[in-house]
């Protein structure tokens, strides 16, 4: 199923959950959002396995949703900001074959004064009984205004509905932030942020589909 499709089927599916339930009723920024999809054709490599770059793909939709259902998109369209992804990375455990259901499981895990970190899963049906992980990724984003700068993370929160401070984010995933340049800079007492060092890496911003 092509890509825009699939964006546009979980965003009105999205957008109906959001009519249809009250908002004291409706998920906080840090539940779950559960997407639910299927491998389709044109997802499968030549080993007939959902190909490596469509998982990457489909995390944008997870989000997405979870834009959408959490009520954040509202806000997020009237002060005309827009998510960008800064860096992520994905773990592969699994493999899934054409036909087979899946759900894309997304939450937020806290943030800085710069990124939000996220983390998302695909997980399917256990043979067993109840849910295994396929594949689980880190993902690092910022909101940019339109009319340009950035948007400080206690804004964006403020617009998930979570107030107060950021829980504590799981340090591998800020080990991996601050490997590649992306989370918050500390500031030296009399000097400029501290620069990474030479063998750290950095991440080209990539805008998910709007």
């Amino acid at each position: 199923m092509n890509r825009l499709v699939r964006l546009l089927l979980v965003w009105l599916a999205a957008r109906r959950a959001v009519r249809r339930t009250p908002p004291q009723d409706r998920p906080s920024g840090f539940d779950e959002y559960r997407t639910p999809m299927r491998v389709m054709p044109n997802d499968l490599d030549l080993l007939r396995h959902m190909n490596n770059g469509v998982f990457f793909t489909l995390l944008d939709i997870g989000r997405v949703d979870l834009l959408v259902r959490s009520g954040a998109q509202r806000a997020v369209s009237q002060e005309g900001w827009y998510p960008v992804v800064v860096g992520e990375s994905m773990r592969f455990r699994r493999s899934l074959v054409l036909w087979e259901r899946f759900e894309i499981v997304t939450r937020v895990l806290g943030w800085d004064e710069r990124v939000v970190y996220l983390e998302q899963r695909f997980e399917r049906r256990a043979r067993g009984g109840g849910s295994e992980v396929v594949a689980e990724a880190w993902i690092v984003a910022r909101f940019l205004r339109r009319a340009g700068g950035p948007v400080p993370s206690t804004d964006v929160a403020a617009a998930f509905g979570l107030d107060g401070p950021s829980p504590a984010v799981p340090e591998p995933v800020l080990a991996w932030s601050r490997a590649l340049d992306l989370a918050h800079r500390e500031v030296e007492p009399d000097g400029p942020a501290l620069a990474p060092s030479a063998d750290e890496s950095s991440s080209a911003v990539r805008e998910p589909l709007q």
